[in-house]
C-alpha cells in the first residue's frame, strides 16, 4: 500500500494488522480476493478523498499495482 503525501496538518498511518485479504471464491481460479484496511490519520486535518493504491509487490522494487480506490480520512480528535 502506498500513501501520497499529505495536505499540512494531516498525518495518515496504515499500522501493521489494520489490513488483510479474503478469498470471495474458492471454488474457482483466479480467486477473487477482498481487502480491507483502516488508514488512520493522527493529524488534525481531515484528509478528503485520499488515493489509496494496493501493490502485489514492492513498488520501489518493481512491485505492480492491481488495485486503486480513494477515500475520506477524517481527523484525529481533538485531545482533551
Amino acid at each position: 500500500m502506498t500513501v501520497k503525501a499529505p495536505p499540512a496538518g494531516v498525518d495518515l498511518l496504515v499500522k501493521p494488522g489494520d489490513s488483510r485479504a479474503v478469498t470471495l471464491e474458492r471454488a474457482t481460479l483466479p480467486q477473487s480476493q477482498a481487502l480491507t484496511a483502516r488508514v488512520l490519520n493522527t493529524g488534525k486535518t481531515g484528509a478528503p478523498q485520499v488515493a489509496i493504491w494496493v501493490y502485489d509487490g514492492d513498488p520501489a522494487a518493481g512491485g505492480k499495482k492491481v488495485a486503486e480506490t480513494s477515500a475520506d480520512v477524517a481527523a484525529a480528535r481533538a485531545c482533551r
